[in-house]
């Protein structure tokens, strides 16, 4: 998300960009403290997952200046993220777990809604 906010001009798509942002980092934090309440060790990385993520964001900026691209790419990120969250919660976990993670999810969600406004907002066609 930060290399994205380097790409958009429009003061209220960055908003939503920094706000999910912030949602993902508070996520994280909450996610590595149950880990951590639960006798693991959190990662500290988004792993190779997060990596080939960020690369192909880097490389879709090389090649288009399109702000509408970027965010499809975010968004399509986003709904990813919800599929393997989604995923984890189809386990076995405990209640305070699957209710962490089901949060999660649900605040994702709405995520996408924002940011299929912001790539309607940038082209004035419905997004996705």
């Amino acid at each position: 998300y930060k290399a994205v906010l380097d790409t958009i001009d429009d003061d209220s798509v960055k908003s939503k960009l920094e706000q999910v942002l912030s949602d993902h980092q508070r996520h994280a934090a909450e996610l590595a403290d149950r880990i951590a309440g639960l006798g693991g060790k959190p990662v500290e990385s988004a792993g190779i997952g997060g990596w080939v993520a960020k690369a192909g964001m880097r490389v879709h900026g090389w090649f288009q200046d399109d702000p509408r691209g970027v965010l499809r790419q975010v968004y399509d990120g986003e709904d990813q993220g919800i599929a393997a969250a989604s995923s984890i919660a189809e386990r076995e976990l405990d209640g305070e777990s699957r209710a962490l993670i089901e949060r999660i999810i649900n605040e994702d969600r709405s995520h996408l809604g924002d940011l299929e406004a912001a790539i309607a907002s940038q082209t004035g066609d419905v997004a996705h």
